[in-house]
């Protein structure tokens, strides 16, 4: 009995090495897939900005950047995590960290490509369905977009003048501020956009009237319950029994965000001034 427990608990030790070496792999070879194709001019130009932050002041604040990139990755590992328990999965706070840490790599070589091996990843650690994963990132997706619209909002809004002041095109006298106008009104006079979204009523419409006649079909079925999985991961923030603990890690994770780009220019702006 003893000696099957320990071929047991060997074969364990085994595979988790094995799958510890594959993820490894994995990311040296997106790593390398990312970085092989930088020519002499670029790895050059990559020494020189080196050359420029090259002072203690820089070091540190370079460190303190990376901080605030890891704590951004942490707030939005525990916002994963929250999205995904009112589907029943309480995953664990490094899995979830881990699978941002995979789609950060992945899409260093392949971009979207890391989305995919997120859910796979927590499908593979966690037992959570792929598709329920991938509804959650999409609504992660969503709120990011509603989160940066608001703050480019919020810069339009307090810099009008300057927008209005910036000349892009010297000819036409265009300014950045009615250059962003005429995109506006020009994405608003797209007739494809509205073809488009009547297309998708459409479909919609035909799918609910034929639905006796396709729900026969196993593969349809197999399709319907994949894109019903996606629906449940993606409106799974409606069911969240404490909303504002999802709100605060994502104001927190912008914060972060935003304090790492403003960080990252003052460093670069002394930096410069130092050498010069």
């Amino acid at each position: 009995m003893g000696n099957v427990e320990t071929t047991k608990s060997s074969k364990s030790r085994l595979k988790s090495f094995v799958q510890l070496v594959i993820f490894v792999g994995l990311g040296v070879f997106f790593i390398w897939l990312s970085l092989h194709s930088l020519s002499k001019d670029d790895v050059k130009m990559i020494f020189q900005s080196m050359s420029v932050v090259n002072n203690t002041f820089s070091w540190c604040m370079l460190g303190c950047a990376a901080l605030m990139a890891l704590l951004a990755d942490v707030a939005r590992a525990e916002r994963s995590k929250i999205l995904l328990e009112p589907l029943g999965y309480n995953i664990r706070r490094p899995m979830a960290f881990y699978s941002v840490m995979v789609c950060y790599l992945a899409n260093l070589a392949l971009p979207r490509l890391g989305e995919v091996l997120r859910c796979s990843f927590l499908q593979r650690f966690e037992k959570v369905p792929f598709q329920k994963s991938l509804g959650t990132v999409l609504t992660e997706r969503a709120v990011d977009i509603l989160v940066w619209l608001v703050m480019l909002v919020i810069a339009i809004g307090m810099n009008t003048g300057m927008l209005n002041q910036v000349v892009i095109d010297e000819s036409n006298q265009l300014t950045i501020g009615m250059w962003m106008e005429q995109k506006g009104l020009s994405v608003l006079g797209n007739y494809f956009i509205y073809i488009f979204l009547a297309f998708i009523v459409l479909v919609g419409f035909v799918l609910h009237w034929t639905r006796r006649w396709w729900m026969k079909v196993p593969f349809f079925v197999k399709v319907r319950d994949f894109v019903f999985g996606i629906w449940q991961g993606f409106i799974s923030i409606k069911d969240l029994p404490h909303p504002w603990r999802y709100v605060f890690w994502t104001l927190l994770m912008w914060v972060f965000y935003f304090a790492n780009a403003v960080n990252g220019l003052g460093v670069w702006t002394r930096s410069a001034k130092l050498k010069n």
